[in-house]
């Protein structure tokens, strides 16, 4: 399984690529009769290193209840009856990251480090060591994560992930020029896999941060592309309504307060979705319905002060009240979010901005 990262107030999304099973089951049935071969390959070769990584696949792949642990186990056994096997090295970083229990980055990092140490020309491990990387964000990692994107990139020019992990660690570094070559980054990705909805995602943060009347224009329609590829990701729909927000092009504010809306069913604890639509609605004097909103938002999330506070505005602006009591457009903008795990049970973990 491979992760998005996704940089919501920071949206990211990561790809990162483990293992793939020696013949991909079809189906779930498959999936459990691979199981069951792995298994009974162990008991009549229990020295058999290759037997043991096979399973620890499947397993992470199927990805039941205690099937994480049950992989990390066979994975520590390949690795113990072949010191060498580079895709159990591999295959065990990626899931103690998936596990992320206390001390698993830090043991995923240094699996993914023998895993390079072992076969330097072995191009996903370099991408699996910049997310662990990244996600671990120490003074160096993000530096180190770039150096090791490149390295995968040179040694397999094709992989749309690295390229979207790469443009998401530019990102988020920032110096001068990243934000540039971290848009050339998404599109290659989306070049390589015009499927792939996360680096349309990044791309549309990526453009939206270079502020020019154009790249709002594309950030728009690559937010509108990632939707379409993937429905089911709240922060799409927040970012799409933001950027239409800013453009504010006829018809814009009625699309926004649908994307806001769907946002928010996505994802009730989204704060600054119920804050952007209650603007909105409020700026249009639709003060009933912007309280309706702020209030659900205060309910889903009891803690908030910046919703309490905003709701006060409302209410303040609904008698009248002088011009400086009217809500302000909450802070913040669009960024790739906390990082986004989504189960991609494959060789790849996916960065999203």
């Amino acid at each position: 399984m491979r992760l998005v990262f996704s940089d919501f107030f920071l949206p990211l999304v990561l790809i990162g690529l483990a293992a793939v099973l020696p013949a991909q089951p079809a189906s779930t049935r498959d999936l459990e009769e691979a199981i069951k071969n792995h298994r009974k390959a162990g008991e009549l070769y229990p020295k058999h290193a290759r037997a043991y990584n096979d399973l620890g696949l499947a397993l992470c792949k199927r990805n039941n209840p205690g099937d994480l642990e049950e992989a990390i186990k066979n994975y520590r056994k390949a690795v113990e009856l072949d010191p060498k096997l580079v895709v159990a090295y591999d295959g065990l970083g990626l899931a103690l990251y998936k596990r992320n229990n206390p001390g698993d980055l830090e043991e995923a990092i240094k699996n993914y480090r023998k895993a390079v140490e072992l076969n330097p020309k072995y191009a996903i491990a370099y991408n699996d060591l910049g997310v662990a990387l990244g996600t671990r964000n120490n003074p160096g990692d993000l530096d180190e994560a770039i150096k090791n994107y490149r390295k995968g990139i040179e040694l397999n020019p094709k992989n749309a992930v690295t390229f979207n992990n790469f443009g998401l660690a530019l990102y988020k570094r920032n110096n001068p020029g990243d934000l540039d070559e971290a848009v050339k980054n998404y599109r290659k990705a989306v070049e390589l896999d015009p499927k792939l909805a996360v680096a349309y995602y990044n791309l549309g943060s990526a453009l939206y941060k270079r502020k020019n009347p154009v790249d709002l224009e594309e950030a728009v329609e690559n937010y509108r592309k990632a939707v379409e590829l993937d429905p089911k990701y709240a922060g799409t729909y927040h970012h799409l309504g933001e950027a239409l927000h800013e453009r504010n092009n006829p018809g814009d504010l009625e699309e926004a307060i649908k994307d806001f809306r769907k946002a928010i069913e996505l994802d009730p604890k989204d704060v600054r979705a119920y804050l952007l639509l209650g603007e909105i609605l409020s700026d249009r004097s639709d003060f009933a319905s912007a309280i309706t909103v702020v209030q659900k938002g205060f309910e889903n999330n009891p803690n908030d002060k910046s919703l309490k506070d905003f709701l006060a505005a409302i209410q303040n602006r609904m008698g009248q009240a002088p011009k400086e009591n009217a809500p302000t457009r909450p802070k913040g903008s669009l960024e790739p979010s906390p990082f986004y795990r989504r189960n991609v049970p494959s060789k790849q973990m996916l960065l999203a901005a």
